[in-house]
């Protein structure tokens, strides 16, 4: 029957997913779409006789190891602030090595100095 309502919609492509009993989780909240993925596996990997066919995110139908890879991603903040370190690190460390260039001269210009005092003492 689930096969014959989702002819010619947009879920026909999950047609092959429906065999044998069937429970279906849906969700409308797009904001928090991998959160609700995230539950929805919790749930199936705690119920071992729940078998996970496969899943539609979006436009795209996912196997299992696609999910399970969607779900281990880290949350957006989190990559974005990695890709942050990632991009300020290099100009981290310039910055550091460029502070050491002056301070390096000091010391050479302070023993310039103190070699220059004990020479005409």
């Amino acid at each position: 029957m689930i096969k014959a309502v989702l002819r010619d919609t947009r879920f026909t492509n999950m047609r092959e997913l429906f065999s044998g009993p069937t429970a279906i989780i849906y969700w409308t909240e797009e904001n928090d779409t991998l959160l609700a993925m995230k539950q929805a596996m919790d749930v199936v990997k705690k119920q071992k006789k729940i078998v996970l066919m496969g899943a539609k995110f979006e436009n795209m139908l996912l196997n299992v190891e696609m999910m399970n890879g969607l779900v281990e991603l880290s949350a957006l903040e989190v990559l974005r602030a990695q890709v942050v370190g990632v991009i300020q690190s290099p100009a981290q460390q310039l910055m550091a090595v460029l502070n050491r260039i002056p301070q390096r001269l000091v010391g050479v210009l302070q023993q310039k100095a103190e070699a220059s005092k004990e020479s005409s003492e």
